[in-house]
Order: structure tokens, then C-alpha cells, then sequence
């Protein structure tokens, strides 16, 4: 139970979140933004400033927030300042942290086959199927994202863990 009783700024935008079918945790989680806001702060949220925003953003940063976080907290400001207090023009100077995307790791002929060659069980089955897969999908330059390098790749002949499909 919380001894202290809810501020009317807290009360609207939890009405505004609830209007909007936001979902109880990012209701709690944008709360949650918004109070570390107001710490920073040391004042209510609605008397912030553009260079408040910097402020704490630049701070975030050097207190080691990760992308993630930050694009959240973004998120819970950019709705406070926008849809509660009518202040788009605070939102504007919420900065989005962008990060670089890893790509998979492509594994070489030479480590495809040992992988093969590894295959465990007394029969074919195993080293069938990663033969397959592996002729299949083949290497990964002159591919859109997910593209199987043969048609066999969409047929029934792929299922087949006793043949290897001559297309691939």
C-alpha cells in the first residue's frame, strides 16, 4: 500500500496510458521512467525544460544505460511530454539511441563439413539432414535475409532425410 496519495499529474496519465489499453507493466515501467525523471530533476516533471531533457539523457549515458533503456525512457517522456501535458515540443528533444545490429556468424565449408562429419547416431539420418541444410541454404553472399539458395530448399525433397536432392 503507498502511504502517500497519488499526484493529480501521476493520476492523469495513468488515465491517459488507461485510454489507450497500455498494458499494467508499461504502465508501471513509464511511471517508473517518469519518477527517475523527476529525481534527477529534483522538481515535478511538468516544469522541465529542453535542456533538462539533455540533461538527464547525457547523464543516463554516463551512468552507462544501454540502448534498450534509454529508447524506453524516450518512449515514457516523449508520451508524458506529448499526450499529458500537450508539450510536443518537449518531446522533440528526446534523442532515440541507436545501435549497431550483430550479424550471425557464417560458418566456412571447412566448419560445415567437420560439423557434418561430427554427426552423431550409427546410421545417415544425422549427416543427411545437415548435408541438406547445408546444401540448401548454402553460403550466404548474394542472398536476400532467409533465402534458400535452391527450390529444393520449399519442397518435399528437403524432408527427405534418405536422399539428397540433386538441385541443391
Amino acid at each position: 500500500m503507498r502511504d502517500k496519495p497519488i499526484s493529480d499529474l501521476r493520476r492523469r496519465m495513468i488515465a491517459d496510458m488507461t485510454v489507450r489499453s497500455f498494458s499494467d507493466k508499461t504502465q508501471h515501467d513509464y511511471i517508473r521512467h517518469i519518477e527517475t525523471f523527476a529525481r534527477f530533476l529534483g522538481r515535478s516533471p511538468d516544469t522541465a525544460s529542453g535542456d533538462d531533457i539533455r540533461r538527464f539523457q547525457l547523464a543516463q549515458v554516463e551512468q552507462g544505460a544501454q540502448p534498450p533503456k534509454m529508447n524506453t525512457q524516450a518512449s515514457a517522456l516523449r508520451f508524458f511530454f506529448t499526450i499529458t501535458l500537450g508539450r510536443a515540443d518537449l518531446a522533440h528533444q528526446l534523442a532515440r539511441t541507436h545501435y549497431p545490429r550483430k550479424l550471425p556468424r557464417v560458418l566456412a565449408r571447412e566448419q560445415v563439413a567437420r560439423l557434418i562429419e561430427a554427426a552423431p547416431g550409427p546410421g545417415l539420418e544425422y549427416k543427411t539432414a545437415l548435408s541438406i541444410a547445408g546444401a540448401c541454404l548454402g553460403p550466404a553472399a548474394g542472398r536476400t535475409r532467409g533465402a534458400p539458395v535452391c527450390a529444393a530448399a520449399r519442397s518435399s525433397c528437403c524432408g527427405s532425410a534418405t536422399s539428397i536432392p540433386s538441385g541443391c
